[in-house]
């Protein structure tokens, strides 16, 4: 890198208020993270919910979504990884089960663990998103009521925190946790002119699927965990310094 060790920084673009979490892991482990969202969460209208036997989650924002749902505390929730589990405990759902995966895993262990005649799922989602998990279920012989309860709307223009940090050369790594994320991003970069200043930077992608929209970009480096999760981003990191 160009920069000295002890300048280089991680970019969180994950939206808040997640971004805070992540950027408290990172101090954890003794490195200093910049919050740079590159998209914002907007709640959407869900009015009436079918009824179900289990209730999907595939992320917080979900989580926060359906948090005031008193109808939908007791039923068996599956979450797709330990901090989406985490917060569904927090908010009062009663019956919760983390596949510490993506949602590939999460739709295999409702498989392994339930039966179809059980009765409907429902999955609250963002819009546009939860059609793979759904689809894998429905393949199953699940009955799957996928309902979009939020939005995710990427911001107009590069963050200015983001823009300075690149500008000044003391960045070394960038985190998505989102193909969405990854594609907003790669956009402004390029809008912005700065392409070019990703050369001494790498890209750590929580999937090989959220790292596609960044091929075209001249990273340092992309990588990604062989476990999807946040956790497992983050130990590609160095441990501190």
């Amino acid at each position: 890198m160009s920069q000295a060790a002890g300048a280089a920084r991680v970019l969180v673009t994950r939206p808040l208020p997640d971004a805070t979490a992540t950027l408290e892991a990172l101090a954890a482990r003794g490195l200093p993270g910049l919050a740079a969202p590159v998209q914002h969460v907007e709640p959407l209208p869900c009015g009436h919910l079918p009824r179900a036997a289990l209730l999907l989650l595939t992320s917080r924002n979900a989580v926060r979504a359906i948090a005031d749902r008193a109808e939908l505390k007791p039923l068996p929730t599956f979450c797709v990884g330990d901090s989406t589990a985490a917060l569904a405990q927090q908010h009062g759902f009663r019956h919760v089960v983390s596949a510490d995966s993506d949602a590939v895993g999460l739709a295999r262990l409702v498989v392994a663990r339930c039966d179809p005649v059980a009765g409907p799922v429902l999955l609250p989602t963002a819009q546009g998103a939860g059609l793979k998990v759904a689809a894998a279920l429905r393949a199953e012989g699940f009955r799957v009521h996928r309902r979009a309860v939020y939005r995710l709307v990427a911001e107009r223009h590069l963050p200015e925190a983001a823009r300075a940090a690149l500008l000044a050369g003391t960045l070394g790594w960038v985190l998505f946790h989102a193909g969405g994320a990854a594609a907003s991003f790669a956009r402004m970069l390029r809008t912005a002119g700065l392409a070019e200043r990703v050369r001494d930077v790498e890209a750590i992608a929580l999937s090989a699927a959220a790292a596609k929209p960044l091929g075209t970009l001249p990273w340092r480096k992309t990588s990604w965990p062989a476990q999807p999760t946040e956790a497992a981003m983050l130990a590609i990191l160095p441990s501190r310094w």
